[in-house]
């Protein structure tokens, strides 16, 4: 008995040095979370959970830490534990939105948000990522509601006039974007993003001069934006300053080194101006990020076969038949490469038109192109997301049904290459060829020039989607120029 007693009393010291005090390393967690030593922060909060895990503060804390550690689904389950302790702690649906919003559950963060927002309705970090996600939703009202209910409680919020811009870009409403940027720059001159924004609606509008002078200004605010370079090279290129517009992209690979698009333009650009060897470096990188990007593998394949990689140009352009397998500019080039190692039977002509087979590559291609477009170095509209395919067969069968020529057209003509060559005025004619209004050429540009060369062929009318490509002009081996798109 005795020893039992002296056995308790000698316990007894243990469990009190093991008591801690949970207001003082708070204190301390706090302030390493504070300090962004947020591994530190972790081992404090656990000790405060591990001595009263009732609190709802340590758990709400330790997510915050763990948010900025990307640990998602540690904060987003340390934002539970809070709010099942304490359901009213705006902070925990926040950061839990936030946490969700980084694992792509963007229902659950509009649920984390608009909760929050019942206990604080005039929080414009809440409105403004509860729109965010609606805009990530690609739900466009919800996104203009919930920015229109945002401005009215902070009507000089200039963010939400640049978000709600940029919804009225994804409804194709320019003007309404206009205006928004430009109310943001009239409240902020200072802030980069505003020049920025109102630069793409230029671009958009081939306003380039225009452009050009608000990425300047953009720049000139925020000197470490890579997208502001890439876009102002864009802008110059389409004023033919090509020197202008490759500075531009080394400057933005400078700043990011990584930047898919700033390799992808250039790579483009030194196409343009004959430097294969650094395009093929850039092509290079961009597959490495992306190795199925098939428009890529198609301009490599070019840059290959013009620096006299026969073999490796037949290499890209065979993943890309494999790929899509009635895309005939695909068969044209490998055939050509083909012909230049002396593989004469594999280059040969088909004698089926499943596009499959053993017999060769040489096929007829319909090509619309306007002589001059890759010379004068303009690259057309930037528009068209979806590169249009034409049933060659039943062109050409329309052509021979009427002569020689299209009914109400004055210049079908068939090339000695075999290629058939049509001018710009034959846009409606084959629209209803193929299949009437909206299934046609996806012409892109305007006046008395042709500035979308279409290369590719269709069965039953489908459309290949290939991306936010711009495409200008395919010819006997001619980069087909594919993929300068705009930065943000």
């Amino acid at each position: 008995m005795i020893k039992k007693i002296l056995t308790a009393f000698l316990l007894l010291p243990t469990l009190l040095c093991a008591q801690i005090n949970t207001e003082r390393v708070m204190t301390i967690a706090r302030n390493a979370l504070y300090f962004e030593d947020y591994v530190l922060s972790i081992q404090y909060f656990n000790q405060v959970i591990n001595a009263k895990p009732y609190l709802y503060e340590p758990y709400f804390f330790r997510g915050l830490a763990k948010i900025n550690l990307d640990d998602f689904q540690g904060a987003e389950a340390d934002c539970d534990a809070a709010i099942d302790r304490n359901p009213f702690v705006v902070g925990a649906y926040q950061i839990r939105g936030l946490a969700r919003i980084r694992q792509n559950n963007y229902n659950g963060a509009i649920e984390d948000y608009q909760t929050a927002l019942k206990y604080d309705p005039e929080n414009l970090v809440l409105w403004h990522n509860l729109s965010l996600c609606h805009m990530q939703k690609e739900d466009y009202d919800a996104a203009k509601e919930d920015l229109g209910k945002l401005l009215k409680i902070a009507p000089r919020y200039t963010r939400a006039y640049l978000m709600r811009g940029e919804v009225s870009l994804k409804q194709k409403d320019t003007i309404q974007a206009l205006n928004d940027f430009e109310t943001a720059i009239d409240m902020d001159r200072y802030d980069p993003d505003g020049w920025s924004a109102r630069a793409i609606v230029r671009l958009q509008q081939g306003k380039y001069t225009d452009a050009e002078s608000d990425l300047d200004q953009a720049i000139h605010l925020s000197a470490k934006n890579a997208g502001n370079y890439i876009n102002r090279a864009l802008a110059r290129f389409h004023q033919n300053n090509l020197r202008g517009a490759m500075s531009d992209y080394d400057l933005a690979l400078d700043i990011d080194p990584n930047n898919f698009l700033g390799h992808y333009n250039r790579g483009l650009l030194r196409a343009q101006v004959g430097d294969d060897n650094r395009a093929l470096e850039d092509f290079d990188f961009v597959l490495k990020v992306e190795p199925d990007n098939m428009m890529a593998t198609f301009n490599r394949g070019l840059l290959r076969a013009q620096t006299g990689d026969y073999r490796g140009a037949i290499s890209d352009y065979s993943k890309v038949i494999d790929e899509y397998p009635n895309f005939m500019a695909g068969y044209y080039q490998r055939a050509e490469a083909r012909k230049k190692i002396g593989d004469r039977k594999g280059a040969g002509s088909r004698t089926s038109g499943d596009g499959g087979g053993d017999g060769g590559d040489s096929r007829s291609i319909l090509v619309f192109e306007d002589g001059d477009i890759l010379a004068d170095g303009e690259l057309g509209a930037v528009q068209s997301g979806i590169l249009h395919q034409i049933d060659v067969a039943a062109v050409k069968l329309r052509i021979s049904q009427s002569g020689g020529q299209l009914p109400g057209c004055d210049g079908a003509i068939g090339h000695p290459d075999g290629l058939v060559v049509l001018s710009d005025n034959h846009a409606d004619e084959v629209r209803q060829m193929v299949g009437g209004p909206g299934q046609g050429a996806g012409l892109i540009g305007g006046g008395h020039r042709l500035q979308l060369a279409i290369f590719t062929h269709i069965v039953n009318h489908d459309t290949l989607t290939i991306g936010q490509f711009l495409i200008i002009g395919y010819r006997n081996g001619d980069l087909a120029l594919a993929g300068v798109v705009l930065s943000g």
